[in-house]
């Protein structure tokens, strides 16, 4: 991993060292990255030893107990009380914060109720990001009216086929608007009309 990604903030050291300097004091940018990089060492000294006593115990989470510990045996046992203090005012802190469960309770609404406006907000996100064309529609949902298609090959011959046929029939002198078939074929033999008989003589 590269050097600056494990560096800390340059702005929050220097935070930190000019709330401690008089005044009339001034910290060097030198001075103060030899004091990051220090900071950054025993970081990773602290989390090394912490992280052995944590593997001795059988455990897998650094408890803040393990770090009071890891003190103890690096020699810093004159920052005990203050780590002390520190832990247990955080602790307090965290009591006092509110919860996401006790928000959900004090709401006055039923589970049922939770779940019914937890989906709806699900759907609108859906629909809106469907919109956009972001994601596909939930399943079930029902499909987008499918886009227009223009006339098949078979419609466009069974009309072509009803032209023909009515343009016999006006050949063969049939009258505006009857009713011709449309299955009539090109080139099919079409039936003759009656000739009259000739009338014998009086």
């Amino acid at each position: 991993m590269d050097k600056e990604d494990l560096a800390l903030p340059k702005a929050t050291v220097g935070k930190l060292i000019k709330e401690v300097l008089p005044a009339d004091i001034k910290c060097a940018p030198e001075a103060r990255d030899l004091i990051a990089d220090c900071c950054l060492e025993f970081v990773q000294l602290l989390s090394s030893e912490s992280n052995d006593i944590c593997s001795k115990e059988g455990k897998k989470l650094i408890s803040p107990e393990h770090i009071v510990k890891a003190l103890e045996v690096l020699g810093f046992v004159d920052f005990l009380d203050d780590i002390k203090d520190v832990h247990v005012t955080f602790k307090k802190d965290m009591e006092a914060r509110p919860k996401m469960t006790n928000r959900l309770e004090n709401s006055g609404k039923t589970p049922e109720q939770l779940m019914k406006e937890q989906q709806e907000l699900f759907a609108k996100a859906r629909q809106a990001l469907s919109a956009s064309g972001g994601i596909p529609p939930a399943a079930g949902a029902p499909p987008k009216a499918a886009a227009k298609k223009g006339p098949s090959d078979e419609d466009l011959f069974r009309q072509q086929q009803e032209l023909f046929a009515q343009a016999r029939a006006r050949s063969a002198g049939a009258p505006a608007g009857a009713a011709v078939s449309p299955l009539v074929q090109v080139g099919a033999p079409q039936p003759q009309p009656a000739q009259p008989q000739p009338q014998p003589p009086q």
